[in-house]
């Protein structure tokens, strides 16, 4: 649901009347298929399901909105199973006649064997704390600083908003006013988490110069661009659709089960149609246990994880919902490996984008381990052209004041206050256990 909701940052314009919308097409198998936005004045689902009409039956549609009426009946014929949307604003909101469309939208959910179910955000107290352990301590004040840009940015659950006294009556949400303190904590919670995502070395391969929201693009090497080639650093339609699709595969990376390294990869068309998305991890269905989980840290370990891995560039090419992808983008969080950048050569990817500077990836690598020369070797060889993210200098922060008089909680106490001291609470008793830090 996270990428649905991030989606919705794709475009800067809604369709006429319309909130802007973020999807995603989940297969029966629970297989992330697509995802898209509102563009173009076609709306997220309509995109979906009329690109790819021959999935949409017995799957799950996330939508960061309650669908409008011309997207809840094609859902409805699509013969998708459930429908799961964010109890933010309906689709159809803005519209003069919203009390007639929400009734339609009902009316065809009703008459329907589709389910529809209002998506709570929540992230649980161990991922939370997680992330907190790995954060580094000096970027604090910048995740605290991110969070409440992101509670600002999604106003419709800041305190007092219109929305959130209308929302039992004009989702309609009947239960709400009894759930919507909790709620709310779990909401600043899921802010936080994701404000942290940005830092913690699981979703960055360079946590020391994570790059947060805070980075921009450059070019890796000296090719020859176009003014019709994709083009992150000049053009800024590209370095917006890069962000975004960048900051989605940092957040596929958390999902990853590797112990210590998370990778999270997109491909794109040239037309920024979303192709395929992928993490690392072991093999599908692999249990605790079947696998080594050394690293090359773990010098005292034979057997380790690197024959057994699947890499994210790897999952990505196997579950894409398009079969011919010459001249795709991909967006990755790490280096290709010599392992990966041979398949992504050969299926045709022309443009790669990374979050990390490339030319800091050594290749020390030991007989059993990854390597990351090849890649570098085959931008200069003009077999590729590459973007890396580069750290901004340090910049001020835009929370508004607004912001954080809102952050409070509605007795006037930060829910997050009481969800930190806890998580420190924890974090302090298990090093006290453990008689250490790492």
């Amino acid at each position: 649901m996270i990428i649905a909701l991030w989606m919705e940052d794709f475009v800067e314009e809604a369709p006429k009347s319309h909130h802007k919308v973020g999807a995603v097409l989940v297969l029966p198998n629970d297989i992330i298929y697509a995802a898209d936005c509102s563009r173009d004045d076609v709306h997220a689902v309509q995109r979906l399901l009329m690109k790819h009409y021959d999935k949409a039956e017995g799957s799950k549609m996330f939508m960061s909105r309650k669908p409008c009426p011309t997207c809840t009946k094609l859902l409805v014929q699509a013969k998708v199973q459930r429908v799961l949307f964010l109890p933010f604003e309906p689709e159809y909101y803005p519209s003069d006649d919203k009390d007639s469309k929400r009734q339609q939208v009902d009316n065809l959910f009703t008459a329907s064997a589709i389910a529809q179910t209002k998506f709570v955000l929540e992230v649980e107290d161990s991922v939370l704390e997680r992330a907190l352990k790995e954060t580094p301590e000096a970027d604090e004040n910048k995740v605290n600083e991110m969070k409440e840009r992101l509670i600002d940015k999604y106003s419709a659950f800041k305190k007092n908003s219109t929305w959130i006294e209308k929302i039992e009556k004009e989702l309609p949400w009947p239960a709400f006013n009894e759930i919507k303190d909790q709620f709310l904590e779990d909401f600043y919670k899921v802010m936080e988490w994701i404000a942290r995502v940005f830092y913690i070395p699981q979703s960055q391969s360079q946590s020391n110069i994570a790059r947060a929201k805070d980075y921009h693009f450059e070019l890796y090497g000296n090719p020859k661009l176009s003014k019709k080639d994709f083009n992150p650093v000049n053009n800024d339609i590209h370095k917006r659709q890069a962000k975004c699709l960048m900051e989605i595969a940092r957040f596929l990376a958390t999902r990853t089960d590797d112990p210590s390294t998370g990778v999270g990869a997109v491909i794109a068309s040239m037309k920024i149609e979303i192709l395929a998305l992928g993490w690392n991890g072991f093999p599908l269905k692999a249990l605790y246990g079947e696998f080594a989980r050394a690293s090359d840290k773990d010098k005292s370990t034979v057997d380790k994880k690197y024959p057994y891995v699947i890499h994210a560039e790897q999952n990505a090419l196997l579950m894409r919902n398009k079969k011919d992808i010459e001249g795709a983008i991909l967006f990755v969080t790490k280096t290709p490996c010599h392992e990966c950048t041979p398949l992504i050569a050969m299926e045709g990817i022309k443009t790669v984008v990374v979050d990390e500077d490339v030319s800091l990836r050594d290749d020390k690598a030991e007989s059993n381990q990854l390597g990351y020369k090849e890649f570098p070797e085959k931008v200069k060889e003009g077999k590729f052209v590459c973007f890396q993210t580069k750290k901004d200098d340090a910049g001020t922060s835009d929370v508004s004041e607004e912001t954080k008089r809102n952050y409070e909680d509605y007795e006037g106490e930060d829910p997050n206050s009481r969800h930190q001291e806890m998580i420190q609470k924890k974090i302090r008793k298990t090093i006290s256990n453990k008689g250490g830090g790492n």
